[in-house]
């Protein structure tokens, strides 16, 4: 069972979503879940392991194995804004995992309460509640939020180079702060979002998988081959299998 609830206004300009996974009994699952990178950082509260920790910005697809999916909320950030908690710069945990040491953690009673609650709903009221005490200020670098924000906005086909123009700094800086910030560089972080917009569309139906080419052309690749290359670089697999319903593990 995978749940995302999407954040009111006050909270939507620095978290995505607060999330729940959780095995179900019976519910065999073979292979496991296929994480793509999101450009984004994840707090995560592992109930089974009484466990926080940050889920670092993935520059490719993660496995996750059946044994991880039992029962964990997590707090995905607007990319840019793990700094509320990340005492440290974002590229260090890039495509890893580090358990949380902030001393605001160590003698919380979050992971207990979170045990305790009757619905799945009742817990991400909680965590809502709880990320809105801890976050009375804004955060974050206003150069590298404004990128994100333009990425966002039209995420098919961007000129690095002329965007860091538009903010008024090289684009070796734009990177600079883009690692540090993000946790990618700027252009490894505007494929994944290209990617995740593309995806998207796709399982909406509003464009359709298997013309390669054409979807290479909708959203800004040089071509076919480049669309292809750009994919299995990032999942791992081609798009033909991606989209293929008998790809041997869940997606979400």
């Amino acid at each position: 069972m995978y749940k995302e609830w999407i954040p009111g206004n006050e909270l939507q300009s620095f978290i995505d979503c607060v999330w729940m996974q959780k095995k179900e009994k019976g519910n065999l699952i073979s292979g496991g879940l296929l994480i793509l990178p999101d450009g984004s950082i994840d707090l995560v509260f592992d109930l089974k392991k009484n466990r926080i920790y940050f889920v670092g910005t993935m520059s490719r697809s993660q496995l996750i194995s059946p044994e991880d999916i039992e029962h964990s909320y997590g707090i995905r950030f607007v990319p840019g804004f793990a700094g509320i908690f990340l005492n440290l710069p974002a590229n260090e945990i890039t495509n890893q995992r580090m358990d949380v040491t902030i001393p605001d953690f160590q003698n919380s009673d979050l992971l207990e309460k979170l045990s305790s609650v009757s619905s799945p709903d009742q817990g991400a009221s909680l965590l809502f509640l709880w990320i809105k005490e801890k976050t009375k200020s804004s955060f974050g670098n206003p150069i590298v939020l404004e990128f994100v924000k333009q990425i966002r906005r039209n995420p098919f086909a961007v000129q690095i180079e002329e965007m860091a123009n538009t903010l008024g700094i090289t684009r070796q800086h734009l990177s600079r702060l883009s690692r540090q910030y993000i946790g990618l560089d700027a252009k490894t972080f505007y494929r994944t979002q290209r990617l995740q917009s593309m995806i998207c569309l796709v399982k909406k139906n509003e464009v359709v998988s298997g013309n390669w080419a054409a979807l290479a052309l909708e959203f800004g690749y040089f071509d076919q081959s480049h669309f292809i290359h750009d994919f299995k670089d990032l999942v791992g697999i081609t798009p033909k299998k991606y989209f293929s319903k008998d790809v041997p593990f869940l997606q979400y």
